[in-house]
């Protein structure tokens, strides 16, 4: 290939592909956050892929190209089944080390399917991403999230200098983790 030419995609997966077919794969199921899709993803699904691992990128249910209406879902298990389906399908250990990658509220999405799948995920990460809280029901989580998003953003209309904004979130976060 000459320095002016992509190379070939499919051609480089298939090679780093046959490279690994005696050893265990990374197959990495990434999972978006709230107000977004699969899409979202679409850099770390090519760098993963061009350096040899599995990759599925889930639209959770009424989400990205996902065909369900937000009135369709009527319970968390719904909105996350895009995501249990996948690691349901998704072979025992042998061959492939799973990895899930969840971002936002799709932290709660990992922790459930890591709840039902406990023999299949080998690892689960938490990239900026809600977590619930032991020992509590989900909605408590939820609602701590809900919380912060609404004070940073009134915190972000106050006209005050960006010191005083900071000092006002961090009080408000001790104030949040002192009351749970």
């Amino acid at each position: 290939q000459t320095s002016n030419t992509k190379p070939n995609r499919f051609y480089a997966t298939q090679e780093m592909e046959s490279t690994q077919t005696n050893s265990v794969r990374n197959h990495f199921i990434l999972v978006h956050g709230l107000c977004h899709g699969a899409w979202c993803w679409y850099k770390v699904v090519t760098a993963l892929e061009a350096a040899g691992h599995r990759v599925t990128a889930v639209d959770l249910a009424a989400s990205g190209a996902h065909p369900a209406r937000v009135d369709e879902v009527h319970s968390f298990e719904e909105y996350s089944r895009p995501l249990l389906d996948a690691v349901a399908a998704a072979p025992e250990r042998g061959g492939e080390r799973l990895i899930l990658v969840g971002h936002s509220h799709g932290g709660l999405s990992l922790a459930l399917a890591m709840e039902r799948f406990p023999g299949k995920v080998a690892a689960a990460v938490f990239a900026a991403a809600a977590m619930p809280s032991v020992g509590k029901h989900m909605g408590v989580t939820t609602e701590e999230v809900c919380q912060l998003c609404m004070v940073f953003f009134l915190l972000s209309l106050l006209s005050v200098d960006q010191n005083t904004r900071s000092l006002y979130q961090f009080l408000m976060l001790v104030r949040l983790a002192s009351s749970s």
